[in-house]
């Protein structure tokens, strides 16, 4: 029988990026692509999830059940709650095998959306450093000795406040973007008007220019005339 260790977890959007757990855990990360079947003969997977559980539980029950892993992620004494005790080893050498990125805080943002409570049982001189801040995550529904309750742990989804504001956000944001928008055109507007009236000047300036020169020349070819006559 495993022994279970302290271990713990943090969060993101996870469930899009999920992928088939390797089913063979003597294999390496290059073979995890073997049948699921194979989990039903491994003696920490017999507790396994029943139909109807999520993707993502039933593989994050898979990962806590592994002997393989107990050194970095395990259930507590009781079964109650798990602990990660290196977020930086555990996205390493284990995310990549069971989804298809290793984003920690993301895999912590996924136990969020599933209502998981997070338990801060590192050392104040430890935290913020993942390679030694210790995790732990509970749910009620997620206990290592009942799987039955498994189906029972549900995505959270958005209240209606929560997409009304949400919704009022993407038309106040949309309303800046069309409000920018405006702004930019009447500039340019005016920047072309400022162009047209520059072709303009330049060229009265250039007939004026040319008048001047027609004027001298007729001064120098008078001077010249009256110059040859005295």
């Amino acid at each position: 029988m495993s022994t279970y260790n302290y271990v713990g977890i943090p969060q993101s959007t996870f469930y899009d990026t999920l992928h088939p757990i390797p089913t063979e855990r003597s294999l390496s990360c290059s073979s995890a692509s073997t049948s699921e079947s194979h989990w039903e003969d491994d003696e920490s997977m017999k507790r396994s999830p029943k139909k109807g559980v999520s993707t993502f539980i039933s593989k994050l029950f898979s990962i806590v059940n592994d002997a393989h892993n107990q050194h970095l992620i395990a259930w507590n004494n009781t079964g109650t709650s798990f602990f990660i005790y290196n977020a930086t080893r555990f996205s390493q050498d284990v995310l990549p095998i069971h989804f298809k990125h290793s984003n920690y805080s993301s895999f912590v943002r996924q136990l969020n959306m599933y209502g998981f409570h997070k338990i801060n049982k590192s050392p104040r001189g430890q935290r913020g450093s993942n390679e030694y801040e210790v995790w732990e995550f509970s749910h009620k529904n997620f206990q290592r000795d009942n799987s039955s309750l498994l189906e029972d742990i549900k995505r959270k989804t958005m209240d209606s406040e929560l997409l009304r504001r949400e919704n009022g956000d993407v038309h106040a944001s949309l309303a800046t973007m069309q409000q920018y928008q405006a702004n930019l055109l009447r500039q340019l507007k005016t920047l072309q008007e400022s162009y047209s009236n520059l072709l303009q000047n330049m060229e009265e300036m250039k007939k004026t220019q040319d008048q001047q020169q027609a004027t001298i020349r007729k001064l120098l070819d008078y001077a010249i005339q009256t110059s040859s006559s005295n």
